[in-house]
């Protein structure tokens, strides 16, 4: 009977942290798999590059989703509405770019500091995009690839779901664009979620983008939104410019686990700088464990190769 006992509590508990109970899944790295699709992510911007990737996506009819930093909308943008007005969805990056693996949870106290200020990061650029586009997004993706209770919490608080990648590596120092085309390729499968970058002027990834694209297509798969990816809306034809119409995250109270059992989880799991793998170990952040990525370090600050000039900041993530 104890044994019986045990093994229910373990079902119901492992059910409740990873959000199975009266709870939506929010948090995302890739799609289901069953459909050739692949979604390409780009962090940052609005910046120096953005420009040349719309003109690409454009000329190979291919729509993407951008992560907005708010300080760069701040500094551009013109570039937000037309990325809006090209057809392309838009997410959350916040505003700063804050690295909150350095923020240290030893109380509850500090478990709400960072909840709320990861949500004021999220609101601040939220009204910038919807000042530009009149447009609410949900989808967040915090910097570095963030994903602790307390970035889930302050996300579901928000109405927001939080978006990972499954692969992405186009900050390398060292790499040619022949090199990043190698990798995003042998990387490519089912439900994908591609991430790049569009702040810092680069060449490599101007010159990789239409030949990965083209590669891909040649190997049957289309490129979609990630909200169309995840099924969030319907994957839409091509055809004039239509506002996305996103379910709105349900943000009723759920059961969640309590306080102190998520404040052990962020302390007892000490931030470490995540090394690209071949594990593709599905995340679940829900329960505060920190799974495998295929991540490149925290502490690259990924100047650009070849002899391109390091014209303005370009994060990792």
């Amino acid at each position: 009977m104890k044994k019986i006992i045990v093994l229910l509590c373990v079902v119901f508990f492992t059910a409740l942290f990873s959000g199975g109970i009266n709870a939506e899944r929010i948090f995302f790295a890739n799609g289901d798999g069953t459909r050739k699709e692949i979604a390409l992510t780009f962090d940052d911007g609005p910046g120096l590059n953005t420009k040349a990737v719309l003109e690409i996506l454009k000329d190979k009819e291919v729509k993407a989703t951008f992560f907005l930093l708010g300080e760069s909308i701040e500094k551009m943008p013109h570039l937000v509405k037309e990325i809006y007005d090209d057809g392309h969805e838009i997410g959350n990056h916040t505003y700063n770019h804050i690295n909150f693996y350095e923020s240290e949870i030893k109380s509850e106290k500090d478990f709400e500091d960072l909840k709320e200020a990861m949500s004021d990061e999220i609101i601040k650029t939220q009204e910038l995009i919807e000042t530009i586009t009149d447009y609410r997004t949900r989808l967040v993706r915090f910097p570095y690839g963030y994903m602790r209770p307390a970035a889930i919490k302050a996300a579901r608080e928000n109405g927001y779901r939080v978006i990972n990648w499954s692969f992405g590596t186009d900050w390398k120092p060292g790499w040619s664009w022949r090199d990043l085309l190698n990798q995003y390729y042998k990387n490519a499968k089912p439900g994908a979620v591609f991430l790049m970058h569009d702040l810092s002027k680069s060449t490599r990834l101007i010159k990789m983008l239409p030949e990965l694209i083209e590669k891909l297509k040649t190997k049957g798969y289309d490129f979609v939104t990630v909200s169309e990816l995840l099924n969030f809306v319907e994957k839409k034809e091509k055809e004039p410019r239509q506002e996305y119409k996103q379910e709105e995250v349900k943000t009723e109270p759920v059961a969640e686990p309590e306080t102190q059992s998520e404040i052990k989880a962020e302390i007892e799991t000490v931030p470490e700088a995540e090394s690209e793998t071949e594990s593709d170990t599905e995340l679940n952040p829900e329960a505060g464990i920190i799974h495998e990525l295929k991540l490149a370090s925290q502490n690259e600050t990924a100047p650009e190769s070849e002899t391109e000039p390091q014209t303005t900041q370009l994060y990792a993530y």
